[in-house]
């Protein structure tokens, strides 16, 4: 064989290695990339389930907030005149007219 017909089939030997080996880099980086994602995909379930039971908490919370304001904002606050209130006798005052405002307040 002469020299050019090896120098040639050498030349295409190390282009189809060079190919191979950038093919093989792309395959493994594919790999590793599906690898991820399939990690990524198996922690999601749980993930979102943390997010709706955190997202629940929060308005759970809000809710009852707010309700416990209206709740408050519906009891009648009684008007006070200082010079019972002065006097001592404030509670004695407004228990009788109140009593609901009081059982309620004591309750909580």
């Amino acid at each position: 064989m002469t020299r050019s017909l090896l120098s040639r089939r050498r030349l295409r030997k190390e282009t189809a290695d060079r190919e191979f080996a950038e093919r093989e880099r792309t395959i493994a980086g594919k790999e590793q990339e599906l690898a991820e994602l399939r990690s990524k995909a198996a922690g999601f379930s749980k993930e979102l389930e943390m997010a709706v039971t955190q997202a629940v908490k929060e308005v759970t919370d809000r809710l009852k907030l707010e309700a416990k304001n209206r709740e408050d904002l519906s009891i009648p606050q009684p008007e006070v005149d200082c010079s019972t209130a002065r006097d001592g006798k404030l509670h004695a005052y407004l228990r009788p007219r109140y009593a609901h405002a009081f059982s309620s307040r004591a309750s909580r």
